[in-house]
Protein backbone atom coordinates (compact mmCIF):
# COMPACT_ATOMS: atom_id res chain seq x y z
CA UNK A 1 0.00 0.00 0.00
CA UNK A 2 2.85 2.37 1.08
CA UNK A 3 4.69 1.90 -2.47
CA UNK A 4 1.50 2.28 -4.64
CA UNK A 5 1.52 5.50 -2.73
CA UNK A 6 4.92 6.66 -3.33
CA UNK A 7 4.97 5.48 -6.68
CA UNK A 8 1.72 7.92 -7.33
CA UNK A 9 3.16 10.67 -5.59
CA UNK A 10 5.89 11.19 -8.52
CA UNK A 11 3.05 11.10 -11.03
CA UNK A 12 0.41 13.14 -12.40
CA UNK A 13 -2.98 12.60 -14.76
CA UNK A 14 -3.37 13.80 -18.03
CA UNK A 15 -6.34 12.87 -20.55
CA UNK A 16 -5.69 9.24 -21.06
CA UNK A 17 -1.97 8.90 -20.26
CA UNK A 18 -0.01 9.09 -16.83
CA UNK A 19 3.40 10.43 -17.21
CA UNK A 20 6.68 9.79 -15.08
CA UNK A 21 7.68 13.11 -13.83
CA UNK A 22 11.68 14.39 -13.51
CA UNK A 23 12.82 15.83 -10.66
CA UNK A 24 12.08 19.60 -11.57
CA UNK A 25 8.67 18.34 -12.37
CA UNK A 26 7.95 16.97 -9.37
CA UNK A 27 9.28 19.98 -7.07
CA UNK A 28 6.93 22.24 -9.16
CA UNK A 29 4.21 19.85 -8.49
CA UNK A 30 5.33 19.24 -4.86
CA UNK A 31 5.17 23.25 -4.85
CA UNK A 32 1.75 23.39 -5.88
CA UNK A 33 -0.10 20.75 -3.95
CA UNK A 34 -2.47 22.19 -0.78
CA UNK A 35 -2.04 25.68 -2.56
CA UNK A 36 -5.05 28.05 -3.29
CA UNK A 37 -4.30 30.97 -5.67
CA UNK A 38 -6.24 33.89 -7.04
CA UNK A 39 -5.77 35.88 -10.02
CA UNK A 40 -6.71 39.47 -10.64
CA UNK A 41 -9.78 38.64 -11.95
CA UNK A 42 -11.12 36.69 -8.91
CA UNK A 43 -10.91 33.49 -10.36
CA UNK A 44 -9.70 30.79 -7.82
CA UNK A 45 -7.36 28.44 -8.85
CA UNK A 46 -6.68 25.53 -5.97
CA UNK A 47 -4.15 22.08 -6.39
CA UNK A 48 -5.35 19.86 -3.65
CA UNK A 49 -3.67 17.68 -1.74
CA UNK A 50 -4.30 14.18 -4.09
CA UNK A 51 -2.82 16.42 -6.86
CA UNK A 52 -6.59 17.63 -8.36
CA UNK A 53 -6.55 20.92 -9.80
CA UNK A 54 -9.79 23.35 -9.54
CA UNK A 55 -10.33 26.03 -11.33
CA UNK A 56 -13.43 28.21 -9.99
CA UNK A 57 -14.43 24.63 -8.12
CA UNK A 58 -14.42 22.91 -11.28
CA UNK A 59 -12.32 20.34 -11.75
CA UNK A 60 -9.44 20.85 -14.90
CA UNK A 61 -6.75 18.94 -16.47
CA UNK A 62 -3.31 19.84 -15.93
CA UNK A 63 0.24 19.33 -17.03
CA UNK A 64 3.52 20.68 -16.04
CA UNK A 65 5.75 21.88 -18.82
CA UNK A 66 8.74 22.81 -16.92
CA UNK A 67 10.11 24.33 -13.59
CA UNK A 68 7.60 26.97 -12.27
CA UNK A 69 5.67 26.12 -15.14
CA UNK A 70 1.98 24.36 -15.80
CA UNK A 71 -0.77 24.06 -18.16
CA UNK A 72 -4.24 23.76 -17.58
CA UNK A 73 -7.16 22.63 -20.18
CA UNK A 74 -10.40 23.87 -20.50
CA UNK A 75 -11.89 21.45 -23.06
CA UNK A 76 -10.57 22.95 -26.17
CA UNK A 77 -8.40 26.06 -24.78
CA UNK A 78 -5.60 26.15 -22.75
CA UNK A 79 -3.84 28.40 -20.51
CA UNK A 80 0.06 28.93 -19.15
CA UNK A 81 0.68 29.87 -15.57
CA UNK A 82 4.33 30.66 -14.80
CA UNK A 83 5.22 31.18 -11.00
CA UNK A 84 8.03 33.10 -9.65
CA UNK A 85 10.96 31.67 -7.45
CA UNK A 86 9.06 31.48 -4.32
CA UNK A 87 5.67 30.43 -6.01
CA UNK A 88 3.89 33.18 -4.47
CA UNK A 89 3.10 34.86 -7.69
CA UNK A 90 1.96 33.93 -11.34
CA UNK A 91 1.26 35.16 -14.76
CA UNK A 92 -1.07 33.74 -16.46
CA UNK A 93 -1.03 33.43 -20.39
CA UNK A 94 -2.93 32.66 -23.44
CA UNK A 95 -1.80 29.49 -25.25
CA UNK A 96 -0.46 32.14 -28.29
CA UNK A 97 1.84 33.66 -25.42
CA UNK A 98 0.08 36.77 -24.47
CA UNK A 99 -0.61 37.70 -20.90
CA UNK A 100 -3.90 37.57 -19.76
CA UNK A 101 -3.53 38.25 -15.80
CA UNK A 102 -1.70 37.76 -12.79
CA UNK A 103 -2.32 36.16 -9.52
CA UNK A 104 -1.38 35.66 -6.27
CA UNK A 105 -1.03 32.68 -3.51
CA UNK A 106 -3.58 33.17 -0.75
CA UNK A 107 -2.56 30.06 1.67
Amino acid sequence: EEKKQEEKKDQIKIPKQTVKLSKTELATKDKLIGTTWVNARGIVFEWKEDGNFFHNEIQREWVIMGPKKVMISFGDKTTILVFDEKYSVFKQYHSNGELFSEGKRTN
